[in-house]
Order: structure tokens, then sequence, then C-alpha cells
């Protein structure tokens, strides 16, 4: 299975849970400014994603990926990701990274 995981810079950081791998990972710039980063991960089994709040007090839920949308394919979950990019701003893009141990897991 696999799941898309969303960061949005100075708000939120999500990170994979264990047994998740990241697979393809993608920034969404709107006229160049990082508006969120998002991962396509991985996974066997059900497990937990850790979503740190970075606002003050800052918080840290573990959610489980029961509770997430899921996809069959990493292309699947690709798609979706397009299709959501397409309906923002139109100075926006989604622009994927080449490397992915980029993406840190706690």
């Amino acid at each position: 299975m696999y799941v898309i995981l969303t960061s949005k810079p100075t708000q939120y950081r999500t990170y994979p849970g264990a047994d998740m791998t990241p697979i393809e990972v993608y920034d969404y710039l709107d006229s160049g400014r990082l508006v969120a980063t998002f991962v396509i991960a991985s996974f066997e089994r059900e497990t937990r994603v850790e979503i740190v709040d970075e606002s003050t007090p800052s918080a840290v839920n573990r959610v489980p990926t029961r509770l997430l949308e899921k996809f069959e394919t990493a292309a699947a979950a690709a798609k979706a990701l397009r299709e959501l990019a397409q309906g923002g701003r139109s100075h926006a893009q989604l622009v994927r990274r080449q490397d992915t141990t980029v993406i840190s897991t706690r």
C-alpha cells in the first residue's frame, strides 16, 4: 500500500513511521515559494506516522495509517497528487525531487 504524507513549512512536519519507505518526494511551489512537501511512502502493514506541530507550544501526534487515504500503487498516489496540484493556483507547480534520502525518519 501507499500513502501521501504532507509537510507544510512553519506549520507541521509529517514523518514516515516504522516499516515505511519513502518512494517519491515532491515540492509544491507557488510563485517559487515552497508551500508544501509531499512524500509518497510504501508500507506492508498498518503503522503510524508522526506529525509534529511546529507552532508554540509544539505537539506530536502519532496517527495510524488506517486513517489515511491509501493507494494500490505509487503511480496511483502520484496521479492523485498531480490532480490535487492542478486544482491550485495558476502560478503553482509540483516538482519531483530526485533524491528521497532527504526525508528522515525520526
